[in-house]
């Protein structure tokens, strides 16, 4: 996440707008997304939900939605939300939930945010850049400052898993799998492991495999499909997506 922040470019803000959910067991599917968003839920709750991971949002939980992302959300309690719609230079597919706890500060500048683009004032558009980085500085501090303490045990409880994934993590592995090692549920297996490492178990893996096709880039490895089919991946294409993904060139230019 520092990376993200110190890389982070705000090329353009699209809007800004306060509104309302109703509660609801229906999920809405969002496929693509076509600019990156910055949500505050200040009133009720939504869950955000990818093929890895559950999110809340909330008063005290910032969700960053990321270009082209795909995902689900379903409101489980009606209230307000703030959305800042906009464009940056980062290409990233993962959701954020950023831990901001009882931080009155950011809902006061998505506000004041809110309230200078609807003034069209002179030098509003500067301002507002200014506003949206303050923004982002403060949930990623508030973030790193609720989230740095892990109790030893809780990290005691994921060894079985984080042994096995640095042993196994070119072979297919699965969260199922992960968590029955640890002796507890997929859900909290999950959830523990994000709030100890930072990332998704699977997004931890696929780390590591970039890592290392990085060293064997670097090397005399004999072939790009060669380290592809060495690390886990099904054929050349999957794995030279996931490498442009994480570092933003192909495999072919690194």
């Amino acid at each position: 996440m520092h990376k993200i922040l110190s890389e982070l470019v705000i090329t353009k803000i699209y809007s800004i707008s306060t509104m309302y959910t109703q509660k609801s067991d229906n999920k809405i599917v969002k496929k693509n997304r076509p600019c990156w968003g910055v949500i505050l839920k200040y009133e009720g709750e939504t869950v955000y939900s990818n093929h890895t991971s559950d999110y809340l949002s909330d008063e005290k939980h910032l969700m960053i939605l990321p270009k082209n992302s795909s995902y689900e959300w379903v409101c489980t309690k009606s209230g307000h939300y703030v959305i800042v719609d906009f464009e940056c230079n980062l290409e990233i597919n993962e959701l954020f939930c950023l831990d901001i706890g009882e931080n009155t500060s950011i809902l006061r500048i998505l506000k004041d945010l809110e309230q200078l683009q609807l003034s069209k004032k002179n030098f509003s558009n500067i301002e507002s850049f200014h506003l949206l980085y303050s923004l982002l500085v403060k949930a990623f501090k508030a973030h790193q400052d609720n989230t740095k303490y892990v109790p030893i045990d809780k990290k005691e409880r994921l060894l079985p898993a984080f042994n096995y994934i640095i042993n196994h993590f070119t072979k297919p592995i699965k969260n199922d799998d992960l968590a029955a090692l640890c002796k507890m549920s997929t859900v909290y297996f999950r959830e523990l492991f994000h709030k100890v490492y930072g990332v998704s178990p699977m997004n931890y893996i696929q780390n590591l495999r970039i890592r290392r096709a990085k060293e064997m880039l670097r090397s005399d490895y004999s072939s790009i499909t060669d380290i592809a089919f060495a690390l886990g991946y099904n054929n050349i294409y999957e794995f030279s997506k996931a490498f442009k993904k994480h570092t933003g060139v192909p495999p072919t230019k690194y």
